[in-house]
């Protein structure tokens, strides 16, 4: 049987945009310090490769809105108890398409986060809906993101498409087989995964119209 628990495991791990996002993660490392604060992260089995034990940083508070994650700070990401210019480092990855007002979520965040800092975003696209459907509510497109990042304070520094075509269809491909229980399936696309990430080398030109989703980094200017 497929329950929502087991899903979630299933979907976050071995995808090849959790792949993406893991390597992204460790290549920007040096981004993360000080005081991190990881907004709507899983302090309680934390999903993925990469852990803060891959940085250095002074503090690192995990703050959700879910009392069942185990968080530093038990709060939501529109209101967030924190004083203006209190954090280094801010992270909200695969978040944004949970909120109801992402003006709300960002401007919060922009205001925690000290003058010359950065703050690292993850959002996915084309990508199945997530495990826990009932809040996984929207997803963004680049140009909408790049409109609204302008508006707080926050310099684009990196704006990276991740994976291109053969990612897509190979996690489509993948939460489908596993939904519909064909064991067999999925264990044949694990086998050949990596004909698909030979193939997606020659879909740079295509990453604009078709890829998971964006990993981002903002500086806060002013």
């Amino acid at each position: 049987m497929i329950t929502k628990k087991n899903f979630m495991i299933f979907f976050d791990n071995g995808s090849e945009r959790r792949r993406i996002l893991d390597k992204l993660l460790f290549q920007s490392k040096n981004y993360i310090k000080g005081n991190v604060i990881d907004i709507g992260g899983i302090k309680k089995n934390p999903r993925g490769s990469f852990s803060n034990k891959d940085c250095t940083f002074l503090t690192w508070q995990y703050l959700n809105n879910n009392a069942s994650s185990n968080p530093d700070i038990l709060a939501d990401a529109n209101n967030l108890p924190l004083k203006d210019c209190s954090v280094d480092t801010v992270l909200m990855l695969e978040l944004l398409e949970y909120v109801e007002d992402i003006n709300q979520v960002l401007k919060e965040a922009s205001r925690i986060l000290k003058i010359n800092s950065y703050m690292i975003i993850s959002v996915p696209l084309i990508h199945s809906i997530h495990g826990d459907a009932d809040i996984d509510k929207i997803r963004y497109t680049e140009s909408f993101l790049k409109r609204t990042f302008k508006s707080y304070n926050l310099k684009l520094e990196k704006f990276i498409r991740m994976g291109g075509t053969s990612s897509v269809i190979y996690d489509l491909l993948r939460t489908s087989f596993h939904l519909n229980g064909s064991f067999f399936l999925s264990r044949l696309l694990l086998i050949f995964s990596f004909l698909f990430r030979f193939l997606d080398r020659f879909s740079s030109k295509s990453k604009l119209y078709i890829n998971t989703g964006y990993f981002i980094i903002l500086k806060k200017i002013d």
